[in-house]
């Protein structure tokens, strides 16, 4: 029974000297790849940075023709609104302009439906109605 113990310590560090001079040798050889990997990794870093600078630097192209197109767009509709005062007593183009920055736009009316507004009504009483909504039905007894 020692005999067979003695075969197995003998085995059991054999493998384990085998095992440590193995991970030994890896890591002596491990700084030239981690080197290398850490070079690869470096150079993509460089190339994801230079790429964002060239996309930084077309945004702000774009951005630039964008402003020189609405002004030259602006610069033709206040070239037009001359023209239509000049020639035609219209102020139509300079009325609608807001500070050259584009026209005034209109604001959205709701279209509400009758039965709607009284159903909210009916469910929360007249305090949860807008004023809009209010308004819609004030209209409605004075159309009919």
């Amino acid at each position: 029974m020692g005999t067979l113990l003695t075969i197995l310590g003998c085995i059991l560090f054999a493998y384990l000297s085998i095992a440590f001079g193995y991970k030994i040798a890896m890591i002596r050889w491990m700084p030239d790849k981690l080197l290398s990997n850490l070079e690869d990794v470096n150079k993509l870093n460089q190339e994801i940075i230079q790429l964002n600078k060239d996309l930084s630097d077309g945004v702000k192209k774009m951005d630039e023709t964008n402003k020189q197109t609405v002004q030259y767009y602006m610069t033709q509709i206040h070239m037009l609104g001359q023209y239509m005062r000049e020639k035609h007593q219209d102020n139509y183009v300079f009325d609608n302009m807001n500070n050259g920055q584009g026209f005034k736009q209109e604001p959205e009316k709701k279209e509400f439906e009758l039965n709607d507004i009284l159903d909210k009504a009916r469910e929360s009483g007249l305090d949860s109605l807008t004023k809009d909504e209010k308004q819609f039905l004030k209209d409605q007894g004075k159309n009919d």
